[in-house]
């Protein structure tokens, strides 16, 4: 019988890559092995400038801006994966149309474990029909990437989704869960190891939320052995970094 693999996984909304930021990225891959990034902020040309403070990283990345353009306004968008060079695995980009979207097929060369590895910065809940279809739009590709690659036995999905599952009347949540359902895929925070209770505080009300999530196919979820956030007073996002701790086969 395989030995299982140890996986720490974590994803973070750091809003910006300031140098407070570039030098907090280095204390969270201090704590795991893959880090999923939203809202970076970087161009394609410069999404490199992740790893400015993090020794022994590789990184891959979309940019929500175009190059090519002149940017006018405050820069916005992007996710990127970063992981360390000395972790034995294979992550390959896959192209995606949605720039809200990062995809990467995620294998363990020491095992047979292949996943698809995804990693969302979804629009926000806004009750807005744009917003909502931009959001299904999403969830539409998502949904297509896992027939392309022939229902892959693993998924890993992590991210700022932007939805909170105890809204209960917001049609983000119920277009999130519904999907999951179908998809044979479940939230992280419903596992009895989980302590998570929420991700964002708003910097002007001070209210909190859970908008971020990892959810996995439903053969990895009996190998969570940890879910929770990592809570530093010198955090400079307003979202918390999540960990998910992952055995897998």
């Amino acid at each position: 019988m395989a030995m299982p693999n140890d996986l720490k996984f974590c994803s973070w909304n750091m809003r910006g890559h300031r140098n407070d930021r570039l030098l907090y990225l280095r204390e969270i891959m201090s704590q795991c092995d893959i880090l999923l990034v939203q809202e970076h902020w970087c161009l394609d040309s410069n999404i490199h400038l992740l790893a400015s403070f993090v020794d022994d990283v590789h990184v891959i990345g979309v940019s929500s801006m175009d190059d090519s353009r002149l940017l006018g306004g405050r820069p916005y968008g992007g996710c990127a994966i970063m992981y360390k060079k000395s972790l034995d695995c294979n992550i390959s980009l896959i192209p995606t149309h949605s720039k809200r979207l990062l995809a990467a097929s995620f294998s363990l060369p020491s095992s047979s474990f292949n996943a698809l590895l995804l990693n969302a910065y979804m629009p926000c809940d806004t009750r807005s029909d744009d917003q909502l279809s931009e959001f299904t739009t999403v969830l539409c590709e998502i949904d297509g990437l896992m027939s392309m690659h022939n229902c892959p036995e693993y998924v890993i999905l992590g991210g700022d989704l932007n939805s909170d599952v105890s809204r209960a009347y917001s049609q983000h949540t119920s277009s999130l869960t519904d999907f999951c359902a179908a998809s044979d895929l479940m939230f992280c925070n419903s596992s009895s190891l989980s302590s998570v209770v929420s991700t964002y505080e708003n910097d002007s009300s001070g209210t909190r939320s859970l908008i971020d999530h990892f959810v996995v196919s439903e053969n990895l979820f009996d190998g969570i052995t940890k879910y929770s956030i990592l809570d530093h007073g010198h955090n400079p996002s307003d979202h918390y970094p999540l960990l998910l701790e992952l055995s897998v086969p």
